[in-house]
């Protein structure tokens, strides 16, 4: 009887008399190897001594790292197969802040927990018409692993990432027209379903 269980649960944390601890500056709250049991976690807990050490300055280095890692891939890659875009820096300028734009709104977007409505394909369909599908490819890929990384290290937000920036990438055949962007977030939104399913 799952209400009458409940109702006894209830009445016996009712009738179980509260556990009161104090401790004074410098004390010892638990020594090192001794059982934690439950009233010694939550001492810890309300003595903020659960929290882990910052880590930011190891995360900013992380991010930096990755960061140059991707701009030196992406700059060897241009260089090779596409080096008139370097003739033209602001066109490339250009090309790059929609990239960093993108980046920041799914920095965003992550901080709140929403980054599976985020349209991270959007650059690939941006892409396409502006530098052509294998630049679109190769920034879908480099989003993926900055936006992977940004999200805990999430094999499943990079996955979704790259092969929705991919699909629209490849799908995109007449860029002129509108009604091939319509058809492309479809062949995106039915590819991200199937990634999160």
């Amino acid at each position: 009887n799952p209400e009458a269980s409940e109702a006894a649960r209830e009445a016996a944390a009712a009738s179980t008399a509260s556990e009161t601890r104090a401790f004074e500056r410098g004390q010892i709250v638990i020594r090192e190897g001794a059982r934690i049991e439950a009233v010694d976690y939550e001492a810890l807990g309300q003595l903020g001594l659960l929290q882990t050490s910052d880590r930011r300055l190891q995360e900013v280095a992380r991010a930096l790292l990755a960061s140059v890692l991707v701009l030196v891939t992406l700059s060897l890659y241009l260089l090779r197969f596409r080096p008139a875009l370097f003739d033209n820096l602001p066109y490339l300028f250009m090309l790059e802040a929609l990239f960093l734009i993108v980046l920041t709104g799914a920095r965003l977007f992550d901080a709140d927990n929403q980054l599976y409505i985020y349209p991270t394909a959007s650059l690939a369909l941006l892409l396409v018409p502006l530098a052509g599908a294998q630049v679109a490819v190769i920034g879908a890929l480099a989003l993926s692993v900055l936006v992977g990384l940004m999200a805990s290290q999430s094999m499943e937000i990079a996955t979704l990432v790259l092969l929705g920036g991919v699909m629209g990438a490849l799908t995109l055949r007449r860029e002129e027209r509108l009604n091939s962007f319509f058809i492309s977030g479809l062949v995106v939104a039915v590819a991200n379903v199937l990634i999160v399913t």
